[in-house]
């Protein structure tokens, strides 16, 4: 506890310097539940279960007999590319299991992914490409799978030893007699995965309680922090019984694994996240897919938990203004930070960097019109930024002040995000090498689209109830629409 005080005082100390007094009052209420948050993922589990290793890497323990079992691995697949066939390869080669069968569902690749489960004897299943959807596709597979557990994948997770499969079944079915009924499996980023991910993984991780050891989750309140916590399963790595999966199927078109997940511990059952047993996962996507990402994450958040809540901006025009101002620093004060080549560490150029971005904050500020000078290394992002900023221009003003409040809102909301990720970069990257440089830059382009994603959710969700012919609610309606489709 000494060590979460000391931590407590030195986060006091920055913020001042970051906010002065007054920012840091404004601020002072979600310091406290991250404070809690740090206190009890500090504390040691009530009830730890060790992490074990694979029978093959203890050498004492001699090859287990096989698990008497037919497990069902249900992968929807879209052009999944060449590490499709190791992956496919690596299942059928699982030790320690009576029988596997592999079904892929795919619906539409032009890139041999058909040909590649084929050859590597999976079952396919072809998904017309209107008609996929996360939930309705992983459905579909377990009413055709044949086996007496169902292990819902992705296309481009790559499990870790030969005995995995095995590991995860062994734990399932060791622990039935404590209510155990579905469980996933944790990740290691590829060597190739950028900042953004392996910040978010780390702090995925974290949150879940399950980072270093083999956590089982069951129900504890109807709190969403807590259903968030204790009910989340991953499509990374599922494994449940088939007749218990069909009892309950996947709902929803997002977070379909979470709300399983819930809907499980809330009947009384318990669910798992094992550090022991992981895979190899990780995404470098551009800044446009977290800002769709993002969107479609906060309204299932607020749809699915009645007191999930954040602070919803004042006024659409006023978040955009507030978007455009950030844009802008990131589009053309690289050098304020010293990116390029960078000459300090993290945390002397972040802190700089946010200087700047405060200091330029006006009264006045507005969307303006000349939107060319965007560059955030994602022409899409950047083309999808320009025609909301375009759009967002010819919205009315009804009262000034909110333009220029949204706008802070906005900008205090990134500088939360940059501060919260620079944490994690600073104690993982502390040097001042170039490379460093530009790789902070492109995940501070990516937090900022995840930041204005968020935003636009809030705010879509708000303006619902306003009428129909609402000039926000139509530009919402329209984004939102935009921006959800085929995520």
């Amino acid at each position: 506890m000494s060590r979460l005080l000391r931590r407590a005082q030195d986060g006091v100390r920055k913020a001042v310097r970051l906010y002065g007094w007054r920012g840091l009052l404004v601020r002072l209420p979600q310091y406290l539940r991250l404070f809690a948050q740090e206190a009890r993922f500090a504390a040691p589990p009530t009830a730890p279960t060790p992490a074990r290793l694979h029978p093959e890497l203890t050498m004492d323990a001699g090859e287990p007999a096989p698990i008497d079992a037919r497990v069902s691995v249900v992968i929807p697949t879209l052009n999944a590319g060449a590490e499709f066939l190791p992956l496919l390869r690596k299942l059928k080669t699982q030790r320690g299991v009576r029988a596997i069968e592999i079904l892929v569902l795919d619906s539409g690749s032009t890139d041999g992914t058909v040909a590649a489960a084929q050859a590597a004897g999976a079952r396919v299943v072809m998904v017309a490409p209107g008609e996929f959807s996360h939930s309705g596709t992983r459905n579909r597979g377990a009413e055709l799978a044949t086996g007496t557990h169902v292990l819902f994948m992705v296309q481009d997770a790559y499990p870790i030893g030969d005995w995995w499969l095995h590991g995860l079944l062994r734990y399932l079915l060791d622990h039935q007699d404590q209510g155990l009924v579905a469980l996933s499996c944790t990740e290691y980023c590829r060597d190739d995965s950028d900042m953004m991910y392996e910040c978010n993984i780390a702090t995925y991780y974290r949150f879940l309680g399950c980072k270093d050891n083999d956590r089982m989750a069951q129900f504890v309140n109807d709190s969403h922090e807590s259903l968030r916590t204790m009910g989340q399963l991953s499509d990374i790595a599922c494994l449940i019984a088939r007749d218990r999966f069909l009892q309950y199927r996947y709902r929803g078109e997002f977070a379909e694994d979470l709300d399983l997940g819930v809907r499980l511990i809330q009947d009384g059952h318990r669910i798992a996240m094992l550090a022991s047993v992981k895979v190899i996962h990780s995404h470098n996507r551009p800044a446009l897919y977290y800002l769709k990402r993002s969107m479609v994450d906060i309204v299932f958040l607020k749809r699915r938990f009645a007191d999930f809540e954040r602070p919803r901006p004042v006024s659409a025009r006023g978040l955009m203004a507030g978007a455009l101002h950030v844009a802008r620093l990131l589009s053309g004060e690289r050098p304020a930070y010293d990116l390029a080549p960078m000459t300090v560490p993290l945390e002397a150029g972040f802190e700089r960097w946010l200087g700047t971005l405060r200091a330029e904050v006006s009264p006045a500020l507005d969307v303006q019109q000349d939107f060319q000078f965007i560059q955030l290394g994602d022409t899409r992002m950047e083309s999808v930024l320009r025609q909301l900023l375009q759009e967002a221009a010819q919205l009315p003003v009804a009262q000034p002040e909110h333009v220029a409040n949204g706008a802070r809102i906005f900008v205090d909301d990134f500088i939360a995000r940059m501060a919260f990720f620079n944490q994690y970069a600073c104690s993982v990257y502390g040097g001042n090498e170039p490379e460093v440089g530009q790789a902070w830059w492109e995940a501070a382009c990516k937090v900022f689209a995840a930041g204005l994603g968020a935003n636009l959710a809030d705010l879509y969700l708000d303006r619902c109830d306003r009428p129909m012919q609402d000039p926000e609610r139509v530009w919402l309606d329209a984004v939102a629409k935009q921006l959800m489709a085929g995520v």
